[in-house]
């Protein structure tokens, strides 16, 4: 996002959406681990 303020509005506004009957989930990124850095998603992808 271009601010944090941009980020907090997604985070406010667009996490909990529907979008083709899934929820989109937008959260914060509190910075690089090793070992975090190929994704989180229970299916492998971002």
């Amino acid at each position: 996002f271009y601010s944090r303020e941009d980020a907090e509005d997604a985070v406010k506004y667009i996490s909990g959406t529907i979008l083709d009957d899934r929820p989109i989930r937008v959260d914060f990124d509190w910075g690089f681990q090793e070992g975090r850095q190929w994704g989180r998603g229970r299916s492998g992808g971002q």
